[in-house]
């Protein structure tokens, strides 16, 4: 991504979301930070349920990190 901006995250997932399925993109994991912020404009545009790690919360994490390495790895 060119910057950690809102905006810039939402309008990237945005589009790598209409590469997938929708019956594999209904949910979305993500950090608790400052580029997640606008997380209710995907949900409300992709309709994806999202799901954010709390921060005194490092075994969510885990999970989280996992699921975002196979995204990754998928589209590379």
């Amino acid at each position: 991504m060119a910057n950690k901006q809102a905006c810039t995250f939402t309008s990237v997932t945005n589009r790598l979301l209409n590469c997938v399925p929708d019956s594999l993109s209904q949910t979305l994991p993500l950090d608790n930070c400052a580029e997640n912020a606008a997380h209710v404009i995907i949900a409300d545009d992709k309709g994806v349920e999202i799901f954010i790690a709390h921060s005194h919360a490092p075994w969510q994490r885990v999970t989280n990190e996992q699921v975002s390495g196979m995204i990754r790895g998928y589209f590379t």
